[in-house]
């Protein structure tokens, strides 16, 4: 879901069986709700509008995608999961005026026509690229991707770029994370998530490790570097993936909620108990916060998305 100027868009999607986490279904669908009416927490469910397809355009389901505004009347939904082979148009535009799709060309991106899911796209309006990192490609159990690449969306508009830059020594390349850009509009913050190992256990399941919440990756977007650090936070807090993390403009923190953990199983995920957090970029904290929750609050979920 992306919110693209009073509204909030929300393409594809999908789901997956609650014994086997590992068959997926994405979803054919796509909606918008719009903020400027008058809202409740009751009716908002019935509020959301269905946006029919563009006979011009070949759409295709693909979930755990990201979707970046562009303009007041743009956005963009890269990459995603389906059933078949790959995703065929991998990078694809829809204009929120005449309800269309166009496709953008991946040339640069050294992708082999693989689209990536469970990865993260971070816009960076002073440098007018949208950042993309971490991920799967493939199908399932997938690949790692270890590049960070770029795209601007000025001038030129649509052209990919390959960062060179190097992950600090020990860490390795995530997927199910977040990455929210900081208030100084320079730095990424990359918080939970997965790793892909290259062992194989016992019956022939690839093991995806689940990284701690206080193992803090920081990207920066001005030298392109990247930095490892250590939240001084209790370890107590559930390690996560498939939570949201969106900054909170006035405050500068970053709001943490929900997320899945499998105990080392991950057909059979289960939302985390301490779902709600604000996470301090300037003193890498955080703090628990669902017990000031009011009690028609949402809850403990996972594979959400949130938006401010």
């Amino acid at each position: 879901c992306k919110l693209v100027s009073t509204k909030i868009y929300c393409y594809s999607g999908g789901y997956a069986s609650l014994g086997d986490i590992i068959v997926k279904r994405a979803l054919n669908e796509h909606h918008y709700i719009d903020l400027q009416q008058t809202l409740t927490l009751d009716e908002t469910s019935a509020r959301w509008i269905s946006i029919p397809d563009d006979p011009n355009f070949m759409n295709e389901p693909a979930l755990a995608g990201t979707a970046t505004s562009i303009s007041d009347s743009s956005y963009m939904v890269d990459g995603g999961y389906n059933e078949t082979p790959y995703v065929k148009n991998i990078s694809r535009l829809f204009d929120t005026k005449a309800n269309t799709w166009s496709s953008i060309s991946n040339d640069g991106r050294n992708l082999s026509n693989n689209a990536i899911y469970m990865g993260t796209a971070v816009k960076v309006p002073n440098k007018g690229r949208i950042y993309y990192w971490g991920g799967l490609s493939g199908q399932y159990p997938g690949y790692p991707v270890n590049t960070t690449t770029v795209l601007s969306i000025t001038s030129p508009m649509f052209k990919w770029s390959v960062c060179p830059s190097q992950l600090p020594l020990g860490t390795f390349t995530r997927f199910g994370h977040t990455a929210t850009l900081d208030n100084d509009g320079v730095s990424i913050f990359y918080l939970g998530g997965r790793i892909r190992t290259t062992a194989t256990l016992t019956d022939n399941l690839i093991p995806y490790n689940i990284i701690p919440m206080t193992k803090i990756l920081l990207y920066n977007t001005v030298d392109a570097t990247w930095i490892s650090k250590d939240s001084p936070s209790a370890p107590t807090m559930s390690s996560r993936y498939m939570h949201s993390a969106n900054l909170l403009p006035y405050s500068g923190k970053i709001l943490i909620y929900g997320g899945a953990t499998d105990d080392g199983n991950e057909k059979h995920p289960s939302a985390v108990s301490d779902y709600l957090y604000l996470f301090d970029p300037k003193t890498l904290e955080y703090t628990r916060m669902e017990e000031y929750e009011q009690t028609q609050g949402a809850g403990p979920r996972f594979g959400h998305s949130g938006k401010v």
